[in-house]
């Protein structure tokens, strides 16, 4: 699980190891690949769904997927699937997207959706500990700003120590 900043490197690198991955995407990110899912739209390639909530009839869950697009330009070589997700109530929307090397299907999107959004629940609960119970982290805001993590505290934060 992870965002998809620089995803070919991690996607070949995770290949090379036979790991799977959700990585997640946004449309600002990627266009080419979101180029290819609207194309795929027009073309009656992609899957779209929906589901009603079990636990909340007010709660709509709504998929699309699309399996075998490039990743981008300069890599087409690298063939991933795209989920794209809204969490629909009354009161707000919530939308997603992800890329796997899952094959993606009706029966299991709504598992995939769960695994990537996962990442922002083991995230939030790390970071908050880190930052409130005495480990005086402040937030990171990478390459647009002076980083606040130094060398001496990186190994605290290693995603295999989680």
């Amino acid at each position: 699980m992870g965002d998809f900043g620089w995803p070919s490197g991690h996607i070949r690198e995770a290949e090379k190891y036979n790991l799977h991955y959700i990585l997640g995407v946004k449309k600002g990110d990627h266009p080419f690949l979101f180029r290819k899912v609207e194309e795929a739209q027009e073309n009656g390639e992609a899957v779209q769904f929906e589901l009603v909530d079990n636990d909340n009839p007010q709660k709509t869950h709504r998929f699309l997927f699309v399996n075998h697009l490039p990743l981008n330009e300069s890599n087409q070589d690298l063939l991933i699937n795209f989920l794209e997700y809204w969490e629909i109530t009354s009161e707000k929307t919530q939308h997603f997207s992800w890329v796997t090397d899952f094959t993606i299907t009706k029966g299991n999107s709504y598992e995939l959706m769960r695994g990537g959004r996962a990442r922002w629940k083991i995230e939030n609960e790390t970071f908050n500990t880190l930052k409130n119970q005495g480990y005086h982290f402040g937030h990171n805001y990478g390459s647009k700003r002076q980083p606040k993590i130094d060398p001496l505290r990186q190994p605290k934060i290693d995603p295999s120590m989680i």
